[in-house]
């Protein structure tokens, strides 16, 4: 009997281990923009790659966002920014060489979006936006959205640049941030660097529509360009933990005190 108790509180402990893991994971669906299908070196959303897990949209309305009517770029490599990748353009490089610096994931994979296209300011409240359904939240539950971003502007232009994103969750907006382009070697549009910021937010439903929305007040003709990767959602640990590995701790340790209780009465 002993050994039955041992081997179910074992399996108790490793059921809860493996639900707190799993509570743990990232929600988000390839986050730092790693996995698509086309060229090996990168292009151009919608165009001649598709982003597994992401969709291009149009805000307030608009037409879609897909193929030559977008700007918006996977950076496949390390070096991609500054060598190029084929757009419906032809080659487009960052400047700064947003691309020679590894991203924070490691991977040098991002995303890279001329929000000022195709809309150029002339519906103010029309931007593009990278979106995705996320499954698998709790209500109630709190979560943490963490994430990398940056600016750059695309070479050969010339003119000083801001750029950035609106995100939104579940409709709702939880964050605006931007950064304008510029480096030690060109201080009129190179690559600004990589920032981080984590919001904290309050899950509504099981599943909730994450947006990152390009922002910029430039016009199409300079480009800007806003940049982001290593997306992810995680529930925050300081908030009660989920009612699934409660119930199962529970079950875990009511299976524990019937056994030992009649253990006790059998040796009696």
């Amino acid at each position: 009997m002993l050994k039955q108790i041992s081997t179910l509180a074992l399996g108790g402990i490793a059921a809860v281990a493996l639900a707190t893991t799993g509570a743990n994971a990232n929600l988000v669906t390839n986050g730092d923009f790693s996995s698509y299908v086309g060229p090996a070196v990168g292009g151009q959303v919608d165009f001649n790659e598709t982003l597994n897990g992401w969709t291009l949209e149009t805000t307030s309305g608009g037409t879609g966002a897909s193929g030559s009517n977008s700007y918006t770029f996977v950076e496949g490599s390390a070096t991609d920014a500054t060598t190029g990748v084929t757009g419906n353009d032809g080659l487009v490089a960052l400047k700064g060489g947003a691309g020679g610096v590894t991203a924070p994931s490691g991977t040098g994979t991002f995303l890279a979006m001329d929000p000022a296209y195709p809309v150029n300011q002339t519906d103010p409240s029309a931007f593009i936006a990278i979106t995705q359904n996320v499954t698998g939240l709790s209500v109630g539950q709190q979560y943490t959205l963490s994430f990398a971003y940056g600016a750059s502007q695309q070479t050969n232009h010339n003119g000083s640049i801001t750029a950035g994103w609106t995100v939104n969750m579940g409709g709702s907006q939880i964050a605006t941030v931007s950064k304008a382009g510029g480096s030690s070697t060109d201080t009129t549009g190179g690559f600004s660097g990589w920032f981080t910021d984590s919001i904290t937010f309050t899950a509504t439903s099981t599943s909730e529509v994450l947006s990152f929305i390009g922002q910029s007040t430039q016009s199409e003709s300079l480009p800007p360009f806003a940049l982001l990767t290593d997306v992810s959602i995680t529930p925050n640990t300081s908030t009660v933990p989920e009612p699934s590995t409660v119930s199962m701790l529970g079950m875990v340790l009511i299976g524990l005190g019937g056994l030992i209780y009649r253990r006790r009465n059998k040796t009696a």
